[in-house]
């Protein structure tokens, strides 16, 4: 970490001190204790199935209208500096668009 961004290892090791930057302390405040359930339980892949059929269905967009918000929010993230967000922004709208045009062939 400390080569990662550019701090010496010494002020690192003095700020996870002074701040109590544990394993023990950190998964407390995350609450990753195992969960403990019965036999009839789901399990925890198909508890979050559940979940996600118990959502509502999500907003349907035409793929020209999603194709061309990824290209705009392409260009935002390139004016930010961020062009790897960028590039991967852009191979999904290009894949989406794809995917367009190969159902208007069947």
């Amino acid at each position: 970490m400390a080569r990662r961004f550019d701090v010496g290892l010494f002020n690192l090791r003095r700020r996870a001190m002074a701040e109590g930057w544990t394993r023990n302390r950190i998964a407390g405040q995350l609450d990753l204790k195992p969960l403990r359930g019965g036999a009839d339980d789901p399990s925890p892949a198909l508890l979050v199935l559940a979940e996600m059929e118990a959502l509502p269905e999500t907003p349907r967009i035409a793929p020209r209208a999603a194709v061309a918000k990824a290209v705009r929010r392409a260009a935002w993230l390139v004016s930010q500096g961020q062009s790897v967000k960028a590039v991967a922004l852009l191979r999904a709208a290009d894949a989406l668009n794809k995917l367009e045009w190969a159902e208007t062939l069947t």
